[in-house]
């Protein structure tokens, strides 16, 4: 009976520290990258420290699918189209509002969750790493993906100033991790852990 308690605890406590970080496991994984036909700005000319918009090409397609079978269950399919509710994106921490349309799903994005610039020098590049959070607000394939936390992983590079930027997108559902697990967790957990460890030292005594 013991056993059974702790055990319970300890799985309990593993519930907990994924919750707090992780989407539902078992939720359809969908994975795929978008890029742009044309041309990306920014508002500072090149990339800096100071950058705090960007604008991406009226045109975006799907630039492949790093899960073919959710991808084929989400209608999307490399080379389609992806719309943008807006063609013009934060590059600082924060809130951020806009909708991507990509084959039978609308995924709804709020906050940039981490925003990392590098300025561009004249002979070294600078970038943009970004992440977007979000969920899926529209669904008609029927598989189960309305609900679902989404990411976007961006990078934009700059070879040097004055020189054509360059963006991927990598988005995901359910989405990247936003935090860490708390301490109050992580501290449930360890002593769910160290419980079990007692007992079964004082079985292990009791042979």
């Amino acid at each position: 009976m013991t056993r059974v308690i702790l055990l319970s605890a300890v799985v309990s406590a593993t519930i907990a520290v994924s919750g707090a970080a992780f989407a539902d496991p078992l939720d359809p994984l969908l994975s795929f990258g978008i890029s742009g036909i044309g041309t990306y700005t920014v508002n500072t000319g090149n990339i800096e420290a100071t950058t705090t918009s960007k604008t991406i090409p009226s045109d975006e397609v799907v630039s492949g699918i790093a899960t073919p079978t959710t991808g084929t269950e989400a209608g999307i399919t490399t080379g389609e189209a992806v719309s943008f509710s807006t063609l013009t994106l934060s590059t600082v921490t924060g809130a951020d509002d806009f909708t991507i349309t990509a084959g039978d799903l609308v995924l709804t994005f709020s906050e940039i969750s981490s925003a990392v610039l590098v300025p561009t020098g004249a002979s070294s590049n600078g970038s943009i790493s970004e992440q977007f959070n979000g969920s899926v607000t529209g669904d008609t394939s029927g598989f189960g993906f309305l609900g679902q936390t989404a990411s976007i992983s961006e990078t934009c590079t700059q070879t040097g100033t004055g020189a054509t930027i360059t963006c991927s997108d990598s988005v995901m559902t359910p989405g990247l991790p936003t935090s860490v697990p708390e301490p109050s967790s992580l501290a449930l957990l360890g002593a769910g852990l160290a419980a079990l460890g007692l007992y079964r030292r004082r079985v292990t005594r009791r042979r």
